[in-house]
């Protein structure tokens, strides 16, 4: 018979307590969908501290290269840059605009941080950073059995290691041989990111930041204006954000459509064949 299922709501830092870890076993998979560092390093380190990962466990992430095939913008990609409008292309993507605007400076930006090869190293952030940091926390040896965490031997046919996310097997605890079980090399994963194409996606409609960003001026500047884009505005809107402008309903309508467009690539096969046994 089957384990009953239930969703626990909440923030990792709050849901996932002792009491919680004490009513589950060992699991056989554990699936990290949460693209960020701070959210993959506090479920991995509950998952762990409470022995729910054991040998043989697949430890599974749905987006392990999201924050490597992000290029770089400095302090000097966002002078005389908007701030609003900068907070309002991290939340939506970067998908173009006027030369002069601050839409258009950012995308330019982008595109010569993507030209000049300027992308964070693959443990400097998101999930691959608390992943390491399991290793060597916990003492874990990771084996990487399929994705990005090694670099595919064909791109002409099938290959595990295409794929966008990827797979570790817990083989064993050993805190002198503990490993992250990551194989791809800087200059595998430069090629990679060119001929992957949910990375190519990502590098057009994503960036993220150097530290020069994060330490100084700028980095205040974002933080502040971010803060202000999460408080609510005007009356009669409900809780939460202010409703878009007409500008921020232009690109989350260009966003859709590319991606209906990705869909509509991926089921095409699926209606030929259909319409061949038809």
């Amino acid at each position: 018979m089957e384990a009953p299922r239930r969703l626990v709501q909440g923030f990792f830092s709050d849901s996932l307590t002792p009491e919680l870890a004490r009513q589950l076993r060992p699991a056989d998979i554990v699936d990290v969908d949460s693209d960020i560092y701070i959210s993959a390093y506090q479920a991995l380190d509950w998952v762990f501290t409470h022995k729910l990962a054991r040998r043989g466990t697949l430890i599974v992430y749905d987006d392990f290269m999201d924050y490597t095939c992000a290029p770089k913008l400095n302090a000097a990609d966002f002078r005389g840059v908007d701030f609003k409008a900068a907070v309002r292309m991290m939340n939506i993507g970067t998908y173009g605009g006027g030369r002069n605007t601050s839409f258009g400076k950012l995308y330019a930006a982008k595109g010569a941080a993507i030209r000049a090869g300027r992308f964070p190293g693959i443990f400097e952030g998101g999930e691959p950073k608390a992943h390491r940091e399991m290793a060597e926390k916990h003492g874990v040896r990771f084996q990487c059995v399929a994705g990005a965490c090694a670099f595919p031997s064909t791109y002409a046919g099938c290959d595990p290691h295409r794929a966008f996310g990827a797979i570790f097997l817990v083989v064993g605890f050993d805190r002198s041989r503990a490993s992250h079980g990551v194989s791809m090399t800087e200059k595998e994963r430069s090629i990679w990111r060119q001929q992957n194409q949910a990375c190519k996606f990502v590098s057009q409609s994503r960036f993220t930041l150097t530290d020069d960003i994060r330490d100084g001026e700028t980095g205040r500047e974002l933080i502040a204006a971010t803060i202000a884009d999460r408080k609510p505005r005007g009356k009669g809107r409900g809780k939460g954000r202010a409703w878009r402008k007409p500008a921020d309903i232009g690109q989350t309508v260009l966003r859709l459509l590319l991606l209906l467009l990705l869909l509509l690539a991926a089921a095409l096969p699926l209606l030929l064949l259909l319409l061949v046994v038809a």
